[in-house]
């Protein structure tokens, strides 16, 4: 069972990430296919469009998951991936095998894993499906109570195989008084609630709502008239919570008429739902995505340093084994705030590493940490 599923990410790991960018925009291609008839060759081009303009090596393996043959699957969907083609010449060799030429626009590769149940599903199991936690501050035609936005999120989520906190524990957090108002802009607290239940992301937003009657000539020759016109917004912060970083701030707007003022205004959160919802999919696939180089982003609070001692601390850690980048956040009142790229295992792993480094006329001595966050002291010799 390991080693199938070791193949199975290895196969996904090539398939995906072979030697693509994953915000590959479309590009235009050149390619030949070869095929015993020309339907084959034809198919086979396509593949070599996308294995050739995206770098994706398809295995040949046999990947077997829940019985399903997983390459298959996604081989078959290669062609696919080509959105337009043009057939540039078709000619059959003295052997009998046909040779086709085609120009074809190669769909962003990301996309098409999103749409396709198995490939997402290989993906989020090789990313340890991050578990959600969403709570979105909501007011639909002056019901502050409602949860519709957070409900529809939730459904997407788990209809594309993501874990989520449960209901009932965001309604613990609902109950405390105050708190989705003292959560705004508190990436601190949001850090500490999501990671007391669990969540490696957490996903804070406000929602409004509203619905106005359409009235006047323009909507009467439309045929609109006595309609309401349902608008919302919803505007959302992504947090990691093991290093804190925000991961996205954006807002969805969605939109819908109806006869009804209520259903105006529910269709239209539905709407603005979906597209965060969505964008939290694809979001999360491609910044988890970066864990498979094991690279982590970790920050660093440094007290009691001055120029030269963050000079000293900064080229220190620029040759730490491990440290891929170092960049500084903040310097001043003898504190500073510095964010490095890691490979050499998990926080703890760098505590231990920083944690007595001695820099000649000082130490470092690791004081605390929080999801992501290292606390360090400079202590003079």
């Amino acid at each position: 069972m390991k080693a199938t599923k070791a193949i199975l990410l290895t196969f996904l790991f090539i398939f995906i990430f072979g030697t693509v960018n994953l915000n590959a925009e479309e590009t235009t291609l050149r390619v030949k296919g070869y095929g015993t008839t020309r339907a084959a060759a034809l198919e086979d081009a396509k593949r070599n469009a996308v294995e050739e303009g995206l770098g994706v090596i398809i295995a040949s393996e046999t990947l077997v998951r829940n019985s399903v043959l997983a390459s298959d699957k996604i081989y078959s969907k290669a062609g696919g991936f080509v959105k337009n083609y043009r057939e540039i010449d078709a000619e059959r060799e003295a052997d009998g095998n046909y040779v086709v030429t085609i120009e074809a626009e190669v769909t962003e590769i990301l996309d098409e894993i999103l749409k396709d149940e198995i490939a997402l599903g290989l993906l989020l199991e090789w990313l340890e499906k991050p578990r959600f936690m969403v709570i979105i501050d909501e007011n639909l035609l002056g019901d502050e109570s409602s949860i519709i936005a957070e409900s529809e999120i939730g459904k997407i989520l788990k209809s594309k195989n993501f874990n989520l906190v449960s209901s009932s524990q965001v309604d613990k957090i609902r109950a405390r008084a105050g708190t989705l108002a003292d959560l705004e802009g508190n990436v601190e607290e949001a850090v500490a609630i999501g990671t007391e239940f669990g969540a490696e992301i957490y996903v804070q937003g406000k929602a409004t709502v509203s619905a106005v009657e359409l009235k006047g000539a323009m909507y009467a020759k439309m045929g609109l008239e006595g309609m309401y016109s349902g608008q919302s917004s919803i505007t959302a912060s992504v947090i990691r919570t093991d290093t804190g970083d925000i991961l996205a701030v954006n807002t969805f707007t969605g939109k819908s008429t109806h006869i009804s003022k209520e259903t105006a205004a529910v269709n239209s959160i539905l709407e603005s739902s979906g597209k965060l919802a969505n964008y939290l999919v694809k979001e999360t696939v491609r910044t988890w995505s970066q864990e498979q180089s094991n690279v982590r982003t970790f920050k660093l609070r440094i007290s009691n340093v001055n120029f030269k001692r963050r000079k000293k601390i900064e080229n220190y850690l620029s040759n730490l084994g491990g440290v891929e980048g170092v960049r500084r956040i903040s310097f001043g009142s003898g504190n500073a705030v510095l964010s490095i790229e890691y490979t050499g295992g998990v926080l703890d792993d760098l505590a231990e590493q920083l944690d007595g480094g001695d820099l000649g006329d000082f130490v470092m001595e690791v004081t605390g940490d929080s999801p992501g966050t290292l606390s360090l002291n400079v202590i003079l010799k």
